[in-house]
């Protein structure tokens, strides 16, 4: 069995506008929109056909914002209602990363960048509970100033609120509803943007994956983009696992890893669990295919000592290491023959092999590239797009 792994990489390969960066520059748009004194959802669409049509090198065609969702009255309805709701109150993330962002303090451009800075706020917000609990009664307790914890005071200052350990259900509440809220923007954005790609009739695609006869996908994505542009017949509830969830679904994922490292902590401390991916993953029902699939040897391999038979092509992943969890469970696996890591330049390359030593540890690295076990395959040039054929 072929297994394709794809992250953002993938989708920006593709001139897809998903980088946080992109999704921010679309909520400050549609901030102004819904300031506006008339809301036009068609507006919010040509936001997003703007961005990507401008990224791909050419003008867009008007029927594509004026056909895109067939004037659906009751989808315009739902997401103009929820864009107008989400925007008509404070939101504490929205305004935190777009401070970040604007004065340059988020670390990279991936969004595993963003779900760092989430991880940052969550391990602060630990680190002052469990603080309170181990030094209850202690007047040590009352010397412990947030402003020492750089990050959460930051974070305070941004927010305009701050974390108050007497009030702290309610601000947990107030904070996991607005992250809620963000995700639902999330969720409006690339829903769009899936459309968008839908429509166009002849596609980008990588040589790379045309090489590759694709049985299965582990997406970290929320779009739907090797089925847009490869395989339209693909059947998304047995062939790809949406790891954080797909793009019109209302099951999105975006959070951190486990911020906890001692397990009696992670299994007592719950006060930021829905915060955390794993929790996320099991709330929503999604990423819970691609066990069963490496998990299965092939039909014709169930030779005793087990002979490996899946391949794995990972592409547009960073191997960072918040997804520990599921790469190292596939990459480890006794069923799997071949793990090939695609890179986009020198650069990403060495930052792959860094990230996977976190991973697997480095002898094991060592082993299994020295196996050819694990390959490291630069990508190779994208056929360009077509764009004289609209769908629609």
């Amino acid at each position: 069995m072929n297994i394709l792994v794809v992250g953002n990489g993938f989708d920006l390969a593709h001139k897809l506008p998903t980088s946080y960066i992109d999704f921010l520059e679309f909520t400050n748009k549609i901030k102004e929109l819904c300031n506006a004194s008339e809301f036009i959802f068609d507006n919010v669409i040509t936001c997003c056909t703007d961005k990507y049509f401008k990224n791909i090198g050419v003008n867009y065609k008007d029927s594509i914002t004026e056909n895109l969702f067939d004037h659906n009255s009751n989808l315009y309805a739902k997401y103009g209602e929820l864009l107008k709701d989400i925007f008509s109150r404070h939101n504490m993330w929205l305004n935190y990363f777009n401070n970040e962002q604007k004065n340059k303090r988020i670390a990279g451009i991936n969004w595993i960048d963003f779900e760092l800075e989430i991880s940052k706020i969550i391990k602060c917000i630990e680190k002052v509970i469990l603080f309170s609990k181990v030094h209850q009664g202690d007047e040590r307790k009352e010397k412990l100033s947030l402003a020492s914890i750089d990050e959460l005071y930051k974070f305070n200052t941004l927010i305009d609120k701050t974390f108050d350990l007497n009030d702290k259900d309610v601000f947990m509440d107030t904070l996991y509803n607005d992250l809620n809220s963000f995700v639902k923007l999330l969720n409006i954005y690339f829903f769009i943007i899936d459309n968008i790609v839908d429509k166009i009739k002849d596609k980008t695609t990588l040589d790379d994956i045309n090489n590759i006869n694709v049985d299965k996908i582990i997406s970290f994505n929320y779009t739907h983009t090797y089925k847009n542009m490869y395989n339209s017949s693909l059947d998304n509830r047995n062939n790809i696992d949406f790891i954080h969830g797909e793009a019109g679904k209302d099951n999105l994922v975006l959070g951190t890893e486990e911020t906890l490292e001692d397990e009696k902590l992670i299994n007592n401390e719950i006060s930021c669990i829905k915060f955390k991916k794993y929790f996320q993953r099991i709330y929503n029902n999604v990423g819970i295919k691609y066990k069963d699939w490496v998990d299965t040897p092939d039909t014709d391999s169930f030779a005793i000592p087990v002979i490996p038979c899946h391949n794995i092509y990972i592409f547009g992943h960073s191997m960072d290491i918040t997804d520990k969890d599921i790469l190292g469970y596939i990459i480890k696996h006794k069923n799997v023959k071949t793990t090939t890591i695609y890179y986009h330049n020198e650069k990403c390359h060495a930052k792959q092999i860094a990230n996977l030593v976190k991973i697997l540890g480095k002898d094991e690295v060592i082993k299994r590239t020295g196996s050819n076990n694990i390959i490291f395959k630069k990508q190779i040039n994208t056929e360009k797009i077509d764009t004289k054929s609209i769908n629609i």
